[in-house]
């Protein structure tokens, strides 16, 4: 058999099974009507509610309060608290002040190191366009360059210390 036949067969199969599950679903059941109400006969009526019920049920709610154990206000007044606020100094207890926005961090790169006397090419420093070469000690805006070795650099910043490596050739 070639595979032409075979897809043939195939074919001729798939397109049997379809018209045979077709004529199954045909005579399965029957179609159900529903009886369908006469527009012209009425709803049902309305059942009317004893206003005396509608009051007794709301004197017990307001007596119950069901949400609470005690029974009674509660002793904290309420103040929303908003996640990441927080109260400002002699504010009310109502009035939020932000937090302070964090501090920015650049996105630190190192692209090369040569040496000795070891010198690193960094990219991302502030204030200066792309890859500068640095030195042990030397100071950019609020970055200080700790150590340059030939296999990494650290650099501090006002709250972070970042120890940049290079990345081998193959990644």
């Amino acid at each position: 058999m070639t595979r032409a036949s075979i897809e043939r067969l195939l074919w001729a199969v798939a397109l049997a099974g379809s018209a045979a599950a077709w004529a199954g679903t045909r005579g399965a059941a029957p179609p159900h009507r529903r009886a369908h109400p006469s527009p012209l006969t009425p709803p049902p009526a309305v059942r009317e509610i004893d206003p005396a019920l509608l009051a007794d049920a709301r004197r017990r709610i307001e007596e119950g309060d069901p949400f609470r154990l005690a029974r009674r206000p509660a002793a904290a007044p309420f103040v929303r608290q908003v996640a990441g606020l927080t109260p400002g100094p002699g504010m009310p207890g109502g009035v939020f002040v932000p937090p302070p926005p964090p501090r920015f961090r650049p996105p630190l790169a190192l692209t090369g190191i040569v040496g000795p006397p070891w010198q690193a090419l960094l990219e991302g420093v502030p204030n200066q366009q792309g890859a500068l070469v640095v030195r042990e000690g030397e100071r950019y805006g609020d970055l200080r360059i700790r150590t340059v070795r030939p296999d990494h650099v650290v650099v501090q910043g006002p709250d972070t210390t970042w120890r940049l490596t290079l990345k081998p050739k193959w990644q």
